[in-house]
């Protein structure tokens, strides 16, 4: 199965909330990641021990089914590193 773009929305008042779970903030910009937080939620019933091997797999698993553009790669690591973390955070 060919792997999707990620899209880069503007963030406004259109936006529902569901929608927003599904993105991050990668360098400024809004990136949606439809199916993000199934991915998050599946991360965190593997209780990674290190936080470079959840940010490894958070890569990995968005990577399956999306290009993630090859100079943002660090960032995208970073962005979805650092929602992670906060969901935990929020849910805590």
């Amino acid at each position: 199965m060919a792997r999707k773009t990620i899209e880069c929305i503007n963030c406004g008042s259109s936006n529902d909330i569901e929608s927003l779970a599904d993105c991050i903030i990668v360098n400024g910009k809004v990136a949606r990641i439809p199916g993000l937080e199934a991915i998050m939620d599946r991360v965190m019933k593997m209780r990674l021990d290190t936080r470079t091997k959840v940010a490894n797999e958070l890569l990995r698993l968005v990577g399956e089914d999306y290009i993630v553009p090859s100079r943002e790669v660090e960032a995208y690591r970073q962005a979805l590193l650092d929602d992670y973390e906060q969901r935990l955070v929020d849910f805590a």
